[in-house]
């Protein structure tokens, strides 16, 4: 048995459910299918019904919400904006922000409606996004200490 065949194997033993937050996306929901055909775990795909839909996929068994329309939103962002109130958090900010797919899904982790969440990066805006913090040059003594204390490349 390959270690693919056993790491299967267990998630087919333990059951979880697992949302997936780019559920709009081709790659996504033509995982979502495998997973689902295979037994591996319960899928829960965050998106538009309507564009999920259009990809074709056999995804019987999955759960499919639109954080947009969903039924527990408004809950979803009085939890978030208790939790982060402190750090000036709105209500208003809040419900704009548990309306992306990424945070409704960690808030369905935070809420026991899942078990984990399985999500991608997306690398080119993000690389983009940090370029000015690293190429930022150290302010503090500590800062300095550590990076000058990173072995020099041979």
């Amino acid at each position: 048995m390959s270690l693919m065949d056993r790491i299967k194997a267990q998630a087919k033993a333990d059951k979880k459910r697992i949302v997936l937050p780019e559920g709009a996306e081709e790659r996504t929901v033509k995982a979502a299918a495998i997973l689902l055909k295979e037994g591996i775990c319960d899928v829960i795909l965050l998106g538009d019904e309507e564009k999920i839909a259009a990809y074709g996929e056999d995804l019987t068994g999955a759960t499919i919400i639109n954080p947009k329309k969903a039924d527990c939103l408004q809950e979803y962002a009085d939890t978030l904006y208790e939790l982060r109130k402190a750090k000036g958090m709105t209500p208003e900010k809040a419900l704009a922000t548990m309306q992306d797919e990424t945070f409704f899904g960690t808030m369905m982790m935070k809420k026991n409606a899942a078990d984990g969440m399985v999500s991608s990066l997306d690398l080119g805006a993000q690389v983009q996004a940090w370029s000015p913090v690293r190429s930022t040059p150290p302010r503090t003594p500590c800062a300095r200490r550590c990076r000058s204390s990173r072995p020099s490349p041979a």
